[in-house]
């Protein structure tokens, strides 16, 4: 089974993150090597599934199906895979694969922008850990948990949880688990324009990526170090950082990374005031993303547009995609959905300090 799903943050202005690609072929730009690579995988778990009795094995692997459905973009897919590894892990009992479950399923609703149900089924699988001592499962929980306040602008919130990964994966020599925490904290720097400390945590999950030969996160590492020039007003440098990639997502059919290198692309000639090539790449990122119906991804690509139109002294088309942003904004993130979140925050810290009480009076 592959490790616990982990997410990674982009740059700011386009506050989503990636962790899906999709098998729905472009000729245009996706090659087939990775396309088929996926779709075989997925045929190999369910030809495992169909042979697996009812134990560890099999929600193991209906588990990596709602991962691996949640990479091509088939979301109900995967949410049904995850469900079904959630009942059959409470029927035998078994804790890691239900704590799994929980995060895969939640990855899945954060990357469609319902992030109530997803820090509902973060805090589960992260409770689920700490009562069975999963310390990197916790460092997981906790990672995944920040990426859903970043989104939401809560940057004190992200960084606590950020920080307490990132010391965890120190402590369990989680190489590439490091790389991800360095890149996340690095997006709230940005976020603050503290860009040399942007800069020195993008640099070093690089690094890491590099030595560790994770292509994903290599691709997110030159993505966000182009977010980096782009504020600092150095264009070519920025457009650099994002060809590459955009070079990378191509070669590991990562679909939904294709759609964000092609917004940041144009968000960086709209900077340049190179307005065809900027509405160009802006559209092509809003159809990928409306094809993943990835609601954050289309949310931002209908701001982004309308930013361009409006540079550009488009006012009736800088107005209408105005007006699809503000709508899709309130059905992403709203009053109740923040109510909601407060409200587990605080029921999952209640929880662990009534834990703790209750340890501390049967050891009194």
């Amino acid at each position: 089974m592959r490790k616990s799903y982990l997410l990674i943050n982009i740059p700011r202005y386009l506050s989503f993150f990636l962790c899906c690609s999709s098998i729905l072929f472009f000729c245009f730009f996706l090659p087939i090597d990775p396309l088929i690579a996926q779709q075989n995988k997925i045929d190999s778990l369910i030809f495992l599934l169909n042979n697996d009795k009812p134990d560890t094995h099999k929600v193991n692997h209906l588990t990596q199906l709602c991962l691996e459905y949640g990479n091509i973009g088939e979301y109900d897919s995967g949410i049904q895979y995850g469900t079904n590894a959630l009942n059959l892990g409470r029927k035998i009992s078994y804790s890691k694969g239900i704590a799994n479950a929980y995060n895969s399923i939640g990855t899945i609703y954060s990357t469609q922008g319902n992030y109530a149900k997803a820090l509902e089924n973060h805090f589960a699988s992260l409770k689920i850990r700490e009562d069975t001592d999963d310390r990197k499962g916790i460092a997981v929980s906790y990672n995944n948990i920040g990426v859903i306040y970043y989104t939401q602008g809560n940057y004190a919130k992200a960084m606590e949880n950020y920080s307490a990964s990132l010391r965890i994966k120190k402590e369990t020599g989680d190489k590439r688990g490091v790389a991800v925490s360095y890149n996340n904290i690095g997006n709230i720097y940005l976020e603050q324009a503290n860009y040399t400390k942007a800069l020195e945590n993008f640099s070093a999950s690089l690094r890491i990526n590099e030595e560790t030969g994770d292509k994903r996160v290599t691709a997110v590492c030159y993505n966000n170090i182009g977010g980096v020039y782009s504020d600092q007003g150095n264009y070519d440098q920025a457009l650099k950082n994002h060809f590459v990639a955009l070079r990378i997502r191509k070669e590991i059919g990562d679909k939904e990374g294709i759609a964000t290198s092609w917004l940041n692309i144009g968000v960086v000639y709209s900077e340049k005031n190179n307005l065809a090539d900027a509405i160009s790449y802006l559209q092509k990122g809003l159809r990928l993303f409306k094809e993943l119906e990835a609601k954050e991804g289309v949310k931002n690509a209908y701001l982004e547009i309308s930013r361009t139109y409006a540079g550009g002294n488009d006012y009736k088309h800088a107005y209408e995609y105005h007006l699809l942003y503000s709508q899709i904004r309130d059905s992403v993130f709203n009053q109740e959905s923040s109510r909601q979140m407060a409200e587990m925050q605080t029921k999952y810290r209640t929880e662990k300090k009534e834990k703790e009480n209750l340890l501390l009076m049967q050891k009194n």
